[in-house]
């Protein structure tokens, strides 16, 4: 697995003392005590952001493909979260800020048929009918997220899922 120990992308500002996530095996939480997310009835998604590994073999993604894959994914975390919790443009008394990035990414040469391998965790429905290019696979990533207060941007939770696509790819064998 490309993110391990202490070692993290940078996305966040600063890494709390996450904790295992008791139903998602290799994901990592972290919610602020006395944090009542029941009290937030609208979500504010911030554009996601895609981190390439530095040590990806492949680094080459066409600035429009990586969009692409971001909007898509953008667009699947919507559907999951609508109409229960309706996506706004603008922060207000109830709105949960939400950032995330898919981080760590390795991509490869692709060699199989449309897709040859998904992300992983959260972002493994998003990718299944998406490819990132016509010759690029993504091999590997990394999803942290982080869950703000939109009026005082005062975090409320965050979670990294550190689950490897090859893993993904055993489990479904």
């Amino acid at each position: 697995m490309a993110l391990s120990g202490d070692k993290y992308s940078g996305f966040l500002e600063d890494y709390p003392k996450f904790q295992a996530d008791k139903d998602q095996k290799g994901a990592l939480i972290y919610n602020k005590p006395g944090t009542r997310l029941k009290n937030y009835n609208k979500i504010m998604i911030d554009p996601i952001e895609i981190w390439i590994a530095p040590k990806s073999k492949y680094i080459g993604i066409n600035p429009d493909q990586l969009k692409a894959l971001a909007d898509a994914f953008r667009q699947v975390i919507i559907d999951e979260l609508e109409p229960d919790y309706p996506v706004v443009s603008k922060p207000g008394p109830g709105v949960l800020g939400l950032g995330i990035a898919i981080t760590d990414v390795y991509a490869a040469k692709k060699k199989r048929g449309l897709l040859g391998y998904t992300p992983i965790g959260f972002a493994a429905t998003t990718a299944k009918n998406l490819a990132v290019g016509p010759n690029i696979s993504l091999v590997d990533a990394v999803i942290e997220a982080e869950m703000l207060d939109s009026q005082t941007n005062e975090r409320l939770a965050a979670l990294i899922d550190r689950q490897s696509a090859s893993s993904e790819k055993k489990k479904q064998t």
